[in-house]
């Protein structure tokens, strides 16, 4: 079976790792904390939404879907 990755992919990929690298930065040398660190994932869902062409209520769905795992209530 032959897997090849899109070029989608790998733009996603490629945010997810300077994501990543701003996280870095970010902690070690600005003291970010949850909520900065927090915004740059939600960042990083909205840029993997558009680049796959999702529409606005998928990824404000998938947020949802996400967030509830963490929330209890």
């Amino acid at each position: 079976m032959e897997v090849s990755f899109s070029n989608r992919d790998k733009l996603i990929i490629g945010g997810f790792i300077f994501t990543l690298g701003l996280i870095v930065w970010g902690i070690l040398s600005k003291g970010w904390y949850m909520t900065e660190i927090g915004a740059l994932f939600f960042a990083l869902g909205i840029f993997s939404g558009i680049v796959t062409r999702v529409s606005q209520k998928e990824i404000a769905e998938n947020f949802v879907k996400g967030c509830g795992e963490f929330i209890y209530v």
